[in-house]
């Protein structure tokens, strides 16, 4: 089910290319919006404090400098319970999606997944609030 106005994402990825090729090609799938993209965990914050405006959802990479994923997720929560998160990471070992799970991680992807996938992940997230691909079953 889509939902009738597009998703806001803010999205924290350290490695530029990465960032701006999943923003374009998110944005590439329709009714998503990338309105905050940021280096690390601070400058995410940062950003999202000055707009003022919670996105939809916030995706995160979990090994960035600065502030990595897990401290990003804990601080997220902490200050805006409501919050809600992807995790798009590198890291598919169960260490990982355990920890980000219990953090309060809304939904965990691996990089290798589709783009339609990415999205299925972010309409669950917002109409359900949660989900879990096959990585964290």
């Amino acid at each position: 089910m889509e939902t009738l106005s597009p998703i806001r994402i803010a999205y924290a990825e350290d490695h530029t290319i990465v960032r701006k090729g999943v923003i374009a090609l998110l944005e590439s799938l329709g009714g998503i919006v990338v309105d905050i993209e940021a280096e690390n965990g601070k400058e995410l914050i940062s950003k999202i404090e000055m707009t003022g405006q919670l996105p939809d959802v916030c995706v995160l990479d979990i090994d960035m400098p600065v502030m990595n994923g897990f401290e990003t997720l804990i601080y997220l929560k902490k200050k805006w319970p409501e919050i809600k998160t992807l995790v798009l990471t590198l890291y598919h070992e169960d260490l990982y999606i355990i920890k980000m799970i219990r953090n309060g991680a809304n939904g965990y992807l691996v990089k290798r997944c589709s783009p339609h996938e990415i999205k299925k992940a972010l309409q669950s997230i917002c109409n359900n609030g949660y989900y879990y691909s096959e990585v964290a079953n």
